[in-house]
């Protein structure tokens, strides 16, 4: 996918797809610039900028995960076993924090760790899915939910991360700065989800154009 490809696409009402293993500066202009020329197309540019901050957010944690269960599998670490888990991830967190991630791309390709990027789009709203081929385990979901609630009752990025910032890994915290980051724009909380079934994870944002749009949920 190039942007042209892009372009022709949105000309042609079609949806635009960016499968890739690693999170690099030109998937994420691709994704830019989707997002952007999307909602140009629909005189929606004004909610440009937070849309790609909610997206840039769910790429970052897709692509972390598939990372984190490419980093358990080589390393023999069971994701499933608390006591492993922990260990894994302590270990994890000293990879991103020593900027060492790269040297798992690789491994990302080797055990087909996938992303996918779907834009949906026409004049009623827009549709954007994350998917990626890792599902979120209990631990980790309990934590995203529970960020989640408590992000519904902040409208200040820097507050909710002062007062709710822990030493856990980073995924429940991204994804309730992007809720955070929806209200600023009004945009409902409840156009965002996030899912995980059959060995796969699917986050979602709506982002409706005028009354007529009706959510996934809805339909």
């Amino acid at each position: 996918m190039d942007k042209e490809t892009i372009q022709k696409y949105l000309d042609e009402n079609r949806e635009i797809q960016i499968i890739f293993y690693e999170n690099d500066d030109a998937i994420n202009q691709l994704i830019r610039y989707s997002v952007d020329e999307a909602l140009k197309k629909y005189n929606k540019s004004e909610f440009s900028h937070a849309v790609y901050g909610c997206i840039k957010e769910l790429v970052i944690n897709a692509t972390k995960a598939n990372l984190k269960r490419a980093f358990f599998q080589k390393n023999n670490y069971d994701i499933n076993n608390m006591g492993q888990y922990v260990m894994g991830l302590t270990k994890f967190k000293g990879l991103l924090d020593n900027r060492d991630a790269y040297k798992y791309f690789a491994d990302l390709r080797n055990a087909d760790l996938w992303v996918m990027f779907t834009l949906f789009h026409n004049s009623e709203g827009l549709r954007i899915e994350i998917v990626n081929n890792t599902e979120i385990i209990e631990i980790e979901e309990t934590r995203i939910r529970m960020k989640l609630k408590k992000a519904m009752h902040y409208t200040d990025i820097a507050l909710f991360y002062q007062s709710e910032t822990d030493n856990s890994e980073g995924a429940g915290m991204g994804i309730a700065l992007l809720v955070i980051l929806m209200q600023s724009v009004g945009l409902d909380p409840s156009l965002f989800r996030i899912g995980s079934k059959n060995g796969m994870t699917v986050t979602r944002i709506e982002v409706p154009f005028d009354s007529k749009y009706k959510s996934v949920r809805e339909k």
